[in-house]
């Protein structure tokens, strides 16, 4: 890799942390760097910059790489390297579960940065998305060229959870996916990836039929749901992945997996959904159904 090129020569000014300008940085590679180098080129970038934020916490953060992942956290609040095999093992999930959809596409190897304290993940977040409230958020798909996930440093199982969450976002970023079936996705995934158990009790499915019935699924569709106040976003994250997982039901492979026209058919929704219409065009055309018919698998018909 050529010399003249250093990250820290390339960094936008007025942020919290060390912000590449990976556009212009790409530029550089595309010129200077063969493609079958271009992936190791990235990688090693990327250390400079995950190295680069660590100086600015006197270095009191460990790096640690994997076959596929850059991870970035404080040294004996998290284990690195459990984190690094579950990313990897989420790589392999996603690829498995969601064959031909499921792609990371970051140049080099993907970067998960998980931060010590509220201040610090919000501070990054902030660099990328403004200053403001983000929700009680504890993780990130940060998307651009060179995307990223951050997390903030939780405790027991929930920050694996929390990286099975975002790499489902990373895997599927490459797609124009409604949010509601990104955002279900994710949280399915998050389950069964992240060994969390998805249990609904009867209270919990009575509450969920009656806020929408009330309330209408105009903002379920358009996304904005997913960013509200209150109970909108708790019901929107929630009614996203029991969709998705009643559609993974409806559409497993027939006799005994020897049928997969069923699964193909999703597949191929899944790969042609496009968030300017919510997925409408591609549900009629690939499972002949809209989107009032698979809302209606959990919430019944709204009169």
């Amino acid at each position: 890799m050529h010399d003249e090129l250093k990250v820290e020569n390339f960094l936008f000014s007025e942020t919290h942390f060390a912000m590449p300008d990976w556009d212009r940085i790409g530029e550089w590679v595309e010129l200077y760097v063969e493609k079958e180098d271009q992936f190791k080129a990235w990688t090693e970038l990327a250390l400079q910059w995950l190295h680069l934020i660590n100086e600015q916490f006197g270095d009191r953060y460990q790096i640690l790489e994997t076959k596929h992942f850059l991870l970035f956290g404080f040294p004996g609040e998290v284990r690195l390297s459990s984190l690094g095999s579950h990313a990897e093992d989420c790589r392999r999930g996603l690829q498995q579960n969601l064959p031909g959809l499921a792609k990371f596409t970051t140049p080099g190897k993907t970067p998960i940065l998980i931060f010590a304290g509220n201040d610090a993940y919000y501070a990054h977040v902030a660099d990328y998305h403004g200053d403001g409230e983000y929700g009680g958020s504890s993780g990130m798909h940060i998307r651009n060229s060179y995307s990223h996930v951050a997390m903030l440093q939780i405790l027991g199982n929930d920050l694996f959870q929390t990286s099975a969450h975002e790499l489902t976002h990373a895997a599927l970023a490459h797609l124009t996916l409604p949010l509601w079936i990104e955002e279900g996705l994710a949280q399915l995934f998050e389950h069964d990836l992240g060994n969390k158990q998805f249990y609904l009790n009867p209270k919990d499915v009575g509450e969920q039929k009656a806020f929408w019935r009330a309330e209408g699924l105009e903002k379920f569709w358009s996304g904005d749901g997913f960013s509200s106040p209150g109970d909108m976003q708790k019901h929107s994250y929630q009614l996203a992945e029991i969709l998705l997982r009643l559609l993974l039901t409806d559409y497993q492979p027939r006799w005994f997996g020897f049928d997969q026209s069923p699964l193909r058919k999703l597949m191929n929704f899944l790969k042609y959904a496009n968030r300017d219409d919510a997925g409408e065009s591609a549900a009629q055309m690939q499972l002949g159904l809209s989107l009032e018919d698979i809302a209606a698998k959990s919430l019944g018909r709204q009169s």
